[in-house]
């Protein structure tokens, strides 16, 4: 939620706005390291695929070591 916020704050208009800009720069450390910290499919090993959709498909996974 935090990070819609930022990305939504971030456009041009709405920085113009002091208490805006003032948000915007106060959280860009934190929404940086959340992005950071985000799962991708990249942290998990692929054990099994149980099936495939038409959009994506469903498997078991185990996650990565750090």
């Amino acid at each position: 939620t935090l990070i819609c916020l930022y990305g939504e704050c971030c456009s041009r208009t709405l920085r113009k706005e002091k208490y805006v800009a003032e948000f915007v720069e106060s959280a860009k450390a934190v929404v940086t390291r959340a992005r950071e910290l985000r799962l991708c499919r990249d942290d998990f090993d692929l054990l099994q695929v149980i099936d495939k959709g038409a959009f994506d498909e469903v498997a078991v996974v185990r996650m990565r070591n750090a």
